[in-house]
């Protein structure tokens, strides 16, 4: 577990300066999403971060953030799969494109259920401590969905037509255990930094600082981005190993 750890990130850096222009794509839009919080007062004070967490600009933005962040992976499946072969990363076909539509539609549709249950979870309907175990299940159901779909959404841009989403999904239920360690070893201390600069947001106040914040949290958030699909492609690998498959070959 821990070399697919160290994959994750070593790869992450790798790739962003292998391909700087498909790396951007996340910054950029997490950029994007700042100013219009900072449009909203989403950072004018921790109330109103809490407050506005919920504003239909956000939300309605975060949709299409999910789908750019999700773009970068079809070259990061095959920049990890072909251990940072540049020319095979970037002979990425017209059918492997269309076929990657499909996948960030239904992760669509999944954020979406997901943030269909935000307001009968939240402080005022199961009260705190009730709102606080209802956010950590909704988190651990979401990571469960990102380990049993994180075969598909590799497999797509690498031409592996065996793999789709039921069979990933059964092949993650095999692996589920260490598939979330992987998943949590590489999430969670960059997710702990990322609310740690967010907070930092909202106590900035309005200048340098908080625009200087904006740029490192969109770096960061690429970065996230890059060691999550890493953490993803040996998830992959793990399932087809425990299938007797090899390695597809590109």
């Amino acid at each position: 577990m821990w070399s697919d750890i160290k994959t994750s990130y070593g790869y992450g850096w790798g790739f962003a300066i292998a391909f700087p222009l498909v790396f951007l794509i996340a910054p950029l839009v997490e950029f994007a999403q700042h100013v219009i919080e900072w449009r909203i007062g989403l950072f004018d004070n921790l109330e109103q971060t809490e407050a506005l967490a919920g504003h239909p600009a956000r939300m309605t933005f975060g949709y299409v953030k999910l789908a750019a962040l999700m773009i970068g992976g079809l070259w990061m499946s095959r920049y990890l799969h072909t251990g940072g072969d540049r020319l095979k990363t970037a002979s990425i076909g017209g059918a492997s494109v269309a076929a990657f539509v499909p996948v960030i539609l239904v992760f669509l549709v999944l954020d979406f259920g997901l943030d269909q249950l935000n307001p009968w979870l939240d402080e005022s309907s199961l009260g705190k401590a009730g709102s606080i175990v209802a956010g950590v299940a909704t988190f651990l159901l979401a990571s469960v969905l990102q380990v049993l779909l994180a075969g598909w959404r590799v497999a797509v841009p690498l031409g592996d037509r065996v793999t789709g989403p039921l069979t990933s999904i059964r092949r993650g239920f095999s692996i589920l255990l260490p598939g979330l360690a992987i998943y949590f070893a590489v999430f969670l201390p960059l997710l702990v930094a990322h609310t740690a600069l967010n907070v930092g947001m909202a106590f900035a106040g309005p200048g340098a600082l908080l625009w200087g914040l904006f740029a490192v949290d969109s770096l960061l958030v690429g970065l996230i981005v890059n060691a999550l699909w890493g953490s993803f492609h040996a998830i992959y690998q793990r399932g087809r190993s425990k299938a007797g498959l090899a390695p597809v070959a590109l």
